[in-house]
């Protein structure tokens, strides 16, 4: 995959998420090992998903370069991204927007496209009809980071990466539930959204 400098820009970023948590020294080893593994990652095509794929690699840098432990390395990230202005400003933006029904048609069309599969690691994925428990649903058949943790020979890691998409969806001001995950052994991802305010009882 070509490392550019988009990735360049959002391995920096990363590492500057982790900064309270890594030392400086650390971070540079972590960001070497990040753009090793992107050059020799399998390409993927999808703008919307790369800043994911790149967390992909960054968390396998950190988990081999760190010394700690991936539960360690994941509340690192958890926090950064959880203390950043521009994480919440960013995901902030997209509250109250992020189940809008009228976008359900372009989501649909995205849908359809990630099943030709014009890169070898990329997400596919379905939407999912609302049935009056939840307004926006998506079914993942095929996750670019478990891709990703495959062929780095680390599969175990992307438990700690799905993980992350609930605080992200807290910021966003919605609710995820989801009962299996690819990265768990499932043969389905299943996101489920609603409103924050119907928020009760566990996530899953």
């Amino acid at each position: 995959m070509k490392y550019t400098m988009k990735l360049r820009g959002i391995g920096w970023f990363f590492g500057r998420l982790v900064r309270g948590a890594i030392p400086k020294p650390v971070r540079n080893e972590v960001s070497r090992e990040y753009a090793a593994i992107l050059r020799r990652a399998k390409p993927m095509s999808q703008a919307n998903l790369l800043a994911s794929y790149a967390m992909g690699a960054y968390f396998i840098a950190m988990s081999r370069n760190t010394g700690l432990s991936p539960e360690e390395n994941y509340l690192a990230i958890e926090r950064g991204f959880m203390g950043s202005g521009i994480v919440r400003r960013v995901l902030g933006a997209a509250s109250g927007s992020y189940l809008d029904a009228s976008k359900m048609e372009e989501r649909k069309l995205h849908a359809a496209e990630s099943h030709e599969l014009r890169g070898e690691n990329n997400w596919v994925y379905d939407i999912v009809e609302p049935d009056g428990t939840f307004a926006y649903g998506l079914d993942y058949t095929a996750c670019g980071i478990c891709l990703l943790c495959q062929d780095e020979g680390v599969p175990e890691l992307t438990p700690y990466l799905c993980r992350l998409d609930f605080p992200m969806a807290e910021m966003m001001g919605v609710r995820l539930t989801r009962t299996k995950t690819i990265g768990g052994g499932d043969d389905v991802c299943d996101f489920r959204y609603s409103l924050q305010s119907d928020m009760e009882g566990p996530r899953g």
